[in-house]
């Protein structure tokens, strides 16, 4: 019984430390709000403005893609392939919760990095 009783304690203890992870994990959700395939890089930069991250993604029109920046990572500005522009926003991330970006036929677009 005691044995039984250990194991349900240390059960209880990993699946309670998975879950406060899962609560606190910082993420960014992309979705594709438009009605085409689009190709985005996502470049992210730490406090002093360098880049330490860059990942491309394809989306369908509709999809969303979840991303984990890297640790040191505090901004993220994104890349339109398709369209050979920017984004003209930066988007912060919130550390321990999601950042959401939304590409959306009305977006800003430029030919300068924001």
């Amino acid at each position: 019984m005691k044995l039984r009783y250990f194991f349900f304690i240390l059960l209880t203890t990993i699946l309670g430390t998975s879950s406060c992870d899962l609560l606190n994990r910082t993420e960014y959700e992309v979705s594709n709000n438009t009605p085409y395939e689009l190709s985005i890089s996502f470049y992210e930069y730490d406090e002093s403005q360098r880049e330490v991250s860059m990942t491309t993604a394809y989306f369908t029109p509709g999809q969303t893609h979840y991303f984990t920046p890297a640790e040191q990572s505090v901004a993220i500005k994104v890349f339109m392939n398709d369209y050979n522009q920017w984004v003209q926003r930066i988007y912060y991330i919130n550390k321990g919760k999601t950042t959401y970006i939304l590409i959306s036929p009305d977006i800003q677009l430029g030919y300068n990095i924001p």
